[in-house]
This record gives C-alpha cells, sequence and structure tokens, in this order.
C-alpha cells in the first residue's frame, strides 16, 4: 500500500506543478495585458499633446482616441477572463493540495504502523529468545 500511496503522491504533486505553471503562464499574461493598456494611455497621452498643436491633428486625434478606446476596452475584457480563468486554477490547485496532503498524511500513518508492526515483531522475538534461554538455564 505505501508504494501505491508513493506513486499517488507523486502524481499529485506532478499535477499540482502543472496547474502551478499554468497559472505563472495566466498571471504573465494579465501583466502584459495590463502593461498593454499602460502603453496606450501613454500613447493616448503623447497624442492629445501633439493635437493640440493644429486642427487637422486634433480631428485625427479623435479618431485616434476611439480607436484606444475599444482597444483598451478587449484589453480589459481578456483581463476579466484570465482573470477568472486564474481563480479556477487557483481552486484546482487548492483541490490537489488537499489531496496531496490526504495522501501524505496516510503515508505517513501506514509507515508508522508498519514500524510499530516490526518493532513489536522484534519485541516478541526477543522475549521468546530470552525465554528460550532463562528455560535452557533452568533446566
Amino acid at each position: 500500500m505505501t508504494k501505491t500511496l508513493k506513486t499517488l503522491i507523486k502524481l499529485s504533486k506532478q499535477e499540482l506543478d502543472i496547474r502551478r505553471n499554468n497559472l505563472n503562464i495566466v498571471l504573465e499574461k494579465i501583466d502584459s495585458l495590463e502593461d498593454e493598456i499602460v502603453q496606450l494611455d501613454e500613447t493616448l497621452q503623447k497624442e492629445q499633446e501633439i493635437s493640440m498643436e493644429s486642427f487637422e491633428a486634433r480631428h485625427m486625434f479623435n479618431n485616434f482616441a476611439a480607436s484606444v478606446k475599444m482597444k483598451k476596452q478587449n484589453l480589459q475584457a481578456a483581463i476579466r477572463m484570465l482573470m477568472q480563468q486564474s481563480e479556477e486554477i487557483e481552486e484546482e490547485i487548492k483541490d490537489f493540495f488537499m489531496e496531496l496532503k490526504k495522501y501524505e498524511i496516510l503515508l505517513d500513518k501506514k509507515e508508522k504502523e508498519i514500524k510499530q508492526t516490526i518493532e513489536r515483531k522484534a519485541q516478541i522475538e526477543g522475549d521468546e529468545i530470552s525465554l528460550v534461554q532463562y528455560n535452557s538455564k533452568n533446566k
């Protein structure tokens, strides 16, 4: 049974590592999208400053600002989707971690039981040897 538990622990650890890696990938994507939003805001600010210099630039700025607004909305929607995905992965991580701990506790109990059984057998054998020696001396 300990071999089975050790295998289950190994598999659970692998699954946990996979989920943690997936979470890191999702969080990196969120960071990247947030960086894009910051860059869009900076670009919008620069373009707004430039548009103040001429009438033609102001007219073009309005179209540019509208496209930036749409891009930001799309990025924010993607971030919300990824945040939901990260929450689901975090829940999976929690479940796998609980499962892993359950297996580790079972393994620990089983190993303690085996150790106690071995110690009991050794004690019984020692007692039998002592009893035989005592009987042979008293004959």
